[in-house]
């Protein structure tokens, strides 16, 4: 895993950017969709984005998905706004299994400057997801976290602050395999 280059693979199945243009060309669950990657001169919204990713008839099932930048600009707030819209979207990725959740790179986001929310009412949300990973620490957090399926969770920070590692060692994981966490840099958190 690097932050230099956008994931290529995840969850065993081959990420592919979702284009606006020309909507899904892979056959359906084929692959794990990647949204986001905002232009930034563009007026981009990332809810108007999810809504047509999700209209797009040839992106279901949708097993996976990785979340890149979810605005222009990303140091103005946190991402509690888009956990909702994925938790809000729930019914109509029913099937998802993985969830990249800010494959941001550092030429759009430092690593130790992504600010990040309460991840627990998005991964609540979808009780049958096995794999999550997130980027950025700061305001991260689990809030009382209970999950029965996860198997994998990865934390990638510049610098774990201590609440989200409260979270995770409080968290109820019982199919919980494999734990990643990128401590980072005493500098950064």
């Amino acid at each position: 895993m690097t932050i230099e280059n956008y994931a290529d693979s995840f969850a065993g199945k081959r990420v592919v950017h979702y284009n606006e243009d020309t909507g899904a060309t892979e056959p359906p669950g084929s692959c794990v969709y990647r949204i986001g990657s905002f232009d930034y001169d563009a007026d981009d919204d990332f809810e108007e984005l999810l809504e047509r990713f999700l209209g797009d008839p040839n992106v279901h099932p949708i097993v996976g998905l990785v979340v890149g930048t979810w605005n222009n600009e990303m140091y103005d707030g946190d991402s509690a706004d888009v956990v909702r819209m994925l938790a809000e979207a729930q019914p109509r990725m029913p099937h998802l299994r993985a969830l990249f959740f800010g494959d941001i790179l550092r030429e759009e986001q430092e690593i130790s400057w992504i600010n990040q929310s309460d991840m627990s009412p998005l991964l609540n949300a979808y009780p049958e997801l096995q794999h999550f990973r997130v980027r950025g620490a700061n305001g991260l957090r689990f809030t009382d976290l209970s999950h029965d399926n996860l198997l994998s969770l990865i934390v990638e920070s510049g610098g774990l602050p201590e609440d989200p590692l409260r979270d995770i060692f409080a968290a109820k994981l019982p199919k919980l395999e494999h734990l990643e966490l990128w401590l980072g840099d005493n500098s950064y958190g």
